[in-house]
C-alpha cells in the first residue's frame, strides 16, 4: 500500500513542478459515505444513506487548456461507529479532469482508487446481520482492500478561496454484481 501511495505522490509532485501559473492547491474537509444502501445498519433492515465519516483531503486545480483542468486528489476518511469493534480508514486517490462551465463552477470526472484498511484486536466480534447476529474476525494486523472507482462531481466556488465539492463514485464500476455507490461532500480552501 505504501508503494502505491509513494508512486501517486511522485506523480502529483511532478505535476506540481511542471504545472501552469493557474494552479491552486487546496485542503478540504467533509464526509465520505461509502456503499450507500448496501449494508444493513439496524435490526429493522435499514441501510446507510447518510453518515459522518470525517474526510480530509489535499487537492489541486491546474488549468490544462482553455476551460479544461486537472484535479488530482489524495484524501482519507475515518469511519465512525466502528470504534469499539475495529478501526476502518479509507484512502482515496483520484485523478479527475474538469470542465469549467461557469466562472465559479467545475464539472469533475475521472478515475480513482479506494484503499480501505481494517484492523482490530485480533478477535472475533459479533455484529448485526439481518435479524440475527454473526461473528466476524477483526484482524490484529491491518487488512487492505483496493477498489477502482469511476468519479463524477461538481466543484462550486462560494467565495474567492472557498469551494463546495460534491462527488459521486461508482465503486467496482465494471462488476455489475459488486458495484456500489459512494458519495463525498467537502468544503475546500484554495490558496
Amino acid at each position: 500500500m505504501l508503494n502505491h501511495l509513494k508512486h501517486y505522490l511522485t506523480i502529483v509532485t511532478l505535476l506540481l513542478l511542471f504545472s501552469s501559473r493557474s494552479t491552486h492547491a487546496t485542503v478540504g474537509f467533509g464526509t465520505l459515505v461509502p456503499a450507500v444502501g448496501q449494508y444493513q445498519n439496524d435490526i429493522d433492515g435499514g441501510t446507510t444513506q447518510v453518515a459522518i465519516n470525517p474526510y480530509f483531503a489535499w487537492n489541486y486545480l491546474t488549468q490544462l487548456s482553455g476551460n479544461h483542468y486537472l484535479l488530482p486528489e489524495i484524501g482519507f476518511a475515518v469511519h465512525t461507529g466502528t470504534e469499539e469493534e475495529y478501526t476502518k480508514i479509507s484512502y482515496l486517490l483520484n485523478v479527475n479532469l474538469g470542465w469549467r462551465f461557469s466562472p465559479s463552477g467545475y464539472l469533475k470526472y475521472g478515475l480513482g482508487t479506494f484503499i480501505t484498511t481494517i484492523s482490530g484486536e485480533g478477535e472475533t466480534i459479533s455484529l448485526a446481520n439481518g435479524t440475527e447476529t454473526a461473528n466476524f474476525y477483526a484482524p490484529q494486523e491491518p487488512a487492505y482492500s483496493y477498489q477502482g472507482a469511476l468519479n463524477i462531481g461538481l466543484l462550486q466556488f462560494l467565495r474567492p478561496h472557498w469551494a463546495l465539492q460534491v462527488d459521486l463514485f461508482a465503486v467496482r464500476f465494471l462488476d455489475s454484481t459488486k458495484r456500489s455507490y459512494s458519495y463525498l461532500i467537502s468544503v475546500n480552501f484554495y490558496h
